[in-house]
């Protein structure tokens, strides 16, 4: 078996030897017929170079390569050829076979000559057909002068020569990585300004780019980016590089096809060193400001003019909880405003469309649904041509600051609440304190219409003077607590200086007269413009120290003179005097006259009388306006009080105010020769006036609206007009200005009522022509003390009759001094208070949870006064807290006003009315 195996063994390689000898013979059969073929050709073709077969074989044809190269150029020829152009006689021949395509563009490249020198040649390539064998032949020409594009263009050329100029760096090479051109430019660009860029043409790039590279940071990135670009066949612009001596270039890169169809490669460099560390600069700039803008907490978000959001910074991303991703390309205003807060946007938006900057406040709201309180300066983006193209906004998050404000009104308001608690307290108090004094001195009056003797003369006297001093005791208390707890400001508002002065001198005339001292009141300049400062503030001053003269004076004159010491346009220095001829001061005296609870000694001619504290009075509230008030005084010859006041001044005063100047004169007439105009809706107020004037037998005419008083009197003459503020239709205010401006040519006085006491409603008032005002509801003694002081009457002794008994838990001294004698008419406010203003009352508060607070306030307080006229002073009290309550709200009123407490009400007012209605029957007065 062995011996058979190797026989097997050595007869297969027998035949194999055999296979390959005749594969031998073959292969050198058919390149000897290659050459044969060659021999052939190159007896036939001029300038052929070379020829190739199907099998690869390739002959150079040696006179011709004779023709172009030496030794040593052709040996590198031959294998430049077969190293790039192997695979490309491949393809020829695929194409030829498979496509039938037998026709081919030539190409030209550069190469190094005998001489050393590069001239460029065209190498045609043709495939033939020669007994059944498939060949390429290749032919070679010196086309030197014509191949070069650039260099062999006439010197005239434009592009030639703009190329050769140009300082930036250009390159050209052919698609064999072989140089066509380069220029000065880019050899200065790397300091080889010795070298010429024609000793660079025809040499390899690779080469070239080999000695360039070193001279770059990164000499690797810089020549794999030629060759990354080269075989991506892809435009390039704007490349940077950087030098090791800190140059930076910008290379461009770009392909030209050349009419035989191969592909030129266009290199441009640029030296961009300034321009680009200049933007490095405000790169780094950009990025510092940045930075700090971030680390301000300051949001920042671009839009353009049509509100759409096309920057935003970080930490405005931050603020409302959305990435720079989602907000890109949104509307600003509709993912950010809610519809309540558009219109600010829309207001801004204009702005900035005019090129104005603006800053204001708007919540926005965030990712999650919350919103974010922002304080926003905008300002719009200009182009090159001054033309808004969007704008740019700064936010800052100001929403802790927001709760805070709302904190700190929230707690403002509750000290505006214990304010008003205090101010209500302080009014009450007043009045709990002064309602018993009233009621003294009232029975004192009453007294003096009885016969008594001259001991019970003399204990009355006491008692009144007395009571009169608790009096000014606890007004002059109230206002010194208020100066010193800072509770009392300068209040500052426009008045009539003139006007105001005038109204306060007419009462003291009236009571200076019946001591038969002279008043006199000297306004030495002429002022015809309002003031700006505080008027109650002065009035309270000159009221005091109008006092104070009074009470120091037995003979003589008083006298207040008001002149001007500096003027400008805007401010006017007045400097206030009051002078009297009374007891004087000693020199002693005048340095703590102004002392708190300091009084004069006792003289013969006067007994120190008085709280010691008007003058403190008046020293503080001259120092609160920044001034200082002055005494200069004699005893026995008077004394001089003078100070200085600064006013703002305000606007002119209209002439039809002007021509509503009244004389400073009292009418003097009679009670019962007087004529009354009563202007009142109210009719429980018309009854009790007119059962008053019938009573003091006065004349009398009602009018229940301000267009009716017109025509009544434009066509009666009355001396005295009483007008309620609140009328329907023309106000009371309005009916003055028309009373005054159409009966210039009368002399009649006008007295202002109101349930309604607002701050500085006796200043107000005069602004509008009126004379004075009386506060409903008002008793018999406070009107005819009104009526008094206007017209020189004398109060009329009557001996009262018996008072009328009322409940305890209704306010007795209010009703036994508004009511009198008169049980009728109590009888008939009773009756009318529980039909009708009761039952308006409880309907209100029942139905209030369907009625507007501003409806049920107006209602409240036409119905007030009825509550205040049967003794229910402090419903009346708690109806007004009410009706000055700016948060209040409809269906709190059921809570204040209990249904078990109106019932209450009722039933204390029927028990009222019969207790009434049985005094009369006791008095044999027929109901």
């Amino acid at each position: 078996m062995k011996s058979l195996s190797i026989h097997k063994i050595f007869t297969y390689n027998i035949i194999n030897k055999i296979i390959g000898i005749k594969n031998f013979v073959y292969t050198n059969s058919k390149k000897s017929f290659f050459l044969q073929k060659c021999e052939t050709l190159e007896a036939n073709i001029d300038d052929l170079i070379l020829v190739t077969d199907t099998n690869n074989n390739i002959k150079f044809i040696k006179k011709t390569c004779q023709v172009f190269f030496n030794s040593t150029e052709l040996n590198y020829f031959k294998i430049f050829i077969k190293r790039n152009y192997t695979d490309y006689f491949k393809q020829i021949f695929d194409d030829a076979i498979n496509k039938n395509n037998w026709t081919y563009p030539y190409v030209e490249f550069p190469i190094k000559g005998k001489n050393g020198r590069y001239i460029w040649i065209r190498l045609n390539i043709t495939i033939t057909k020669i007994h059944d064998d498939l060949l390429i032949i290749g032919t070679m020409k010196d086309i030197n002068i014509q191949s070069n594009h650039f260099y062999h263009t006439n010197q005239s050329n434009i592009w030639f020569n703009i190329f050769k100029n140009s300082s930036n760096g250009i390159l050209v090479e052919d698609s064999n990585r072989r140089i066509l051109f380069l220029n000065d430019g880019l050899l200065s660009f790397f300091d080889m300004n010795d070298e010429t860029p024609s000793t660079f043409i025809g040499e390899d790039c690779n080469v070239f780019i080999d000695r360039l590279k070193d001279s770059f940071i990164y000499p690797n990135l810089f020549s794999e980016g030629i060759e990354q670009n080269i075989l991506q066949r892809k435009n390039i612009k704007c490349e940077v590089l950087k030098t090791k001596n800190g140059k930076t270039f910008e290379r461009d890169f770009t392909m030209i096809l050349n009419p035989n169809g191969e592909y030129s490669y266009f290199w441009y460099y640029r030296d961009v060193t300034q321009n680009y560390n200049l933007n490095e600069k405000v790169k780094e700039s950009e990025e510092k400001y940045t930075k700090i803008i971030e680390n301000m907490q300051l949001g920042i978000l671009e839009v353009d003019n049509n509100d759409t959001i096309t920057n935003v910074y970080n930490h405005f991303c931050q603020i409302t909880g959305y990435t720079k991703e989602e907000l890109l390309g949104k509307k600003a205003n509709e993912l950010f405003l809610k519809p309540e807060n558009k219109q600010i946007f829309t207001i801004n938006q204009s702005k900035r469309e005019q090129g104005i900057s603006s800053t204001y406040e708007v919540p926005l709201v965030k990712k999650d649904g919350t919103s974010a309180w922002l304080l926003v300066s905008g300002t719009p983006i200009f182009n090159h041509n001054h033309e808004v193209i969007g704008s740019i906004g700064i936010h800052y998050d100001i929403t802790e600051r927001k709760q805070l404000e709302q904190d700190l009104k929230h707690a403002n308001d509750i000290a505006n609440r214990a304010t008003e608690r205090e101010k209500m307290f302080l009014a009450s108090m007043t009045h709990e304190l002064k309602t018993p004094i009233n009621a003294i001195l009232g029975m004192g009056d009453l007294l003096k219409l009885t016969q008594l003797n001259i001991e019970q003369k003399d204990y009355l006297d006491v008692m009144e003077t007395s009571t009169m001093f608790l009096q000014k005791l606890i007004s002059d208390i109230l206002d010194i607590s208020k100066i010193e707890t800072g509770n009392l400001v300068v209040n500052n508002q426009s008045f009539d200086l003139k006007k105001m002065l005038s109204e306060i001198t007419r009462s003291f005339e009236y009571s200076l007269s019946k001591k038969n001292i002279t008043f006199k009141f000297e306004w030495k300049f002429k002022l015809d413009t309002y003031v700006i400062g505080d008027p109650l503030l002065l009035q309270q001053i000159i009221i005091n120290l109008l006092s104070n003269a009074e009470k120091f004076t037995e003979v003589g004159t008083v006298k207040l003179v008001v002149e001007r010491i500096h003027q400008t346009n805007q401010h006017i220095k007045l400097r206030f005097t009051v002078e009297d001829t009374g007891i004087g001061l000693s020199k002693e005296n005048e340095d703590n006259i102004f002392e708190k609870f300091v009084q004069l000694p006792a003289t013969k001619q006067h007994k120190s009388q008085g709280t010691g504290l008007g003058l403190s009075i008046v020293k503080s509230l001259v120092e609160i306006q920044n001034s200082s008030i002055n005494v200069s005084s004699s005893v026995g010859k008077g004394s001089i009080f003078s100070f200085d006041l600064v006013y703002e001044k305000g606007l002119e005063i209209p002439e039809i105010l002007k021509k509503i100047e009244k004389p400073n004169q009292f009418l003097n007439a009679p009670l019962d020769e007087l004529r009354v105009l009563i202007v009142e809706d109210n009719i429980l107020n018309q009854e009790y006036l007119k059962r008053l004037f019938c009573k003091w037998s006065i004349y009398y005419e009602i009018a229940g609206s301000g267009e009716e008083a017109i025509r009544k009197f434009s066509n009666t003459h009355f001396d005295c007009v009483m007008v309620d503020i609140q009328l329907p239709g023309i106000n009371g205010f309005e009916l003055s200005i028309k009373l005054r401006t159409t009966f210039q040519n009368r002399v009649f006085f006008i007295i202002a009522m109101t349930a309604v006491v607002f701050p500085k409603i006796e200043v107000e008032i005069l602004k509008y022509g009126m004379d004075d005002i009386i506060k409903k509801p008002f008793t018999t003694d406070e009107l005819y003390d009104k009526i008094s002081i206007c017209f020189d009457t004398v109060r009329q002794n009557k001996i009262p009759e018996p008072l009328i008994h009322f409940h305890n838990e209704l306010d007795t001294d209010f009703l036994t001094q508004f009511y009198k004698d008169d049980i009728d008419y109590a009888i008939e406010v009773f009756v009318q208070f529980h039909t009708v203003y009761l039952k308006e009352f409880e309907s209100l508060i029942q139905n209030s949870n369907n009625i507007s607070i501003e409806d049920i306030k107006k209602r409240l307080h036409t119905i007030k006064p009825s509550f205040k006229m049967v003794g229910l002073t402090k419903v009346e009290l708690m109806i007004e807290e009410v009706i000055k309550n700016n948060e209040i709200e409809s269906n709190a009123l059921s809570d204040i006003f209990l249904k078990k407490d109106i019932k209450t009400i009722s039933s204390l007012i029927e028990n009222q009315i019969e207790d009434l209605k049985r005094t009369k029957q006791l008095k044999n007065q027929p109901i």
